[in-house]
């Protein structure tokens, strides 16, 4: 629980840095990887690295959303239409990647830029 504590009261740490270290102190307070004794001390010794992602992860560490589907279709997950202009579209890709279920909270890019400035822009 100190950690917990030590989290919320970091004077260094965002907001946003703060939830998502909240966030991994919940899932570390769990056990449910069933590493053996020998790998635990690989890891511990640093010759195994997990990419601290923590020892309950349930998140994937790469997420490539389907851009122009997302555009094309807006999402009914999210409540939101088809954007009608550039400044709806940049408003729901920002919400779209606040919630990527990704181990980096970021979506991975791909090919998308130039294909959404042909979208709204002549």
């Amino acid at each position: 629980m100190n950690n917990v504590l030590n989290i919320i009261k970091d004077k260094v740490l965002t907001y946003e840095q703060k939830i998502l270290s909240l966030a991994r102190e919940a899932e570390n307070s769990l056990d449910v990887l069933n590493i053996s004794g020998e790998v635990q001390e690989y890891r511990s010794e640093g010759i195994i690295c997990d990419l601290n992602e923590g020892l309950a992860p349930y998140r994937p560490r790469y997420i490539a959303p389907d851009y122009e589907k997302f555009i094309k279709n807006g999402s009914e997950f999210l409540g939101l239409e088809p954007p009608k202009n550039i400044w709806e579209a940049t408003n729901n890709l920002l919400i779209l990647y606040k919630h990527v279920p990704s181990i980096t909270s970021f979506p991975v890019y791909r090919k998308f830029r130039h294909s959404f400035r042909s979208l709204y822009c002549k």
